[in-house]
């Protein structure tokens, strides 16, 4: 590193004069608060998932029938188990974040 990660508040400004080169940071950072900047970044790459899901998932049963060949009834088998797994692993989680701690479930 060739810049202090934290600047105490006199030391702002003797290193914004000193300094010639740009700062790493671009120019994100003066847009928005660098406090709220992770928390923005997670919140537009959500939204742009679930946008670009919104758009495919539709699909899904079209592609089981017509390129895997399954039939209306194993498509709904899918959709069904998969709608189980999910409401089972939310509450199995819970237990886990609560014993283990919210960090370490996530990971």
């Amino acid at each position: 590193l060739e810049e202090p990660l934290l600047l105490n508040g006199s030391d702002v400004e003797d290193h914004n004069e000193d300094s010639t080169s740009t700062s790493s940071s671009g120019i994100f950072l003066y847009i928005i608060p660098e406090r709220r900047a992770v928390p923005i970044l997670i919140t537009l790459a959500d939204v742009t998932s679930g946008l670009a899901a919104g758009m495919s998932i539709r699909y899904f049963p079209i592609f089981f029938l017509e390129k895997l060949k399954m039939s209306p009834e194993q498509v709904q088998i899918v959709f069904l188990t998969t709608t189980l797994l999910m409401a089972v692993m939310t509450r199995v989680t819970q237990f886990i974040g609560t014993t283990m701690g919210n960090l370490c479930t996530t990971i």
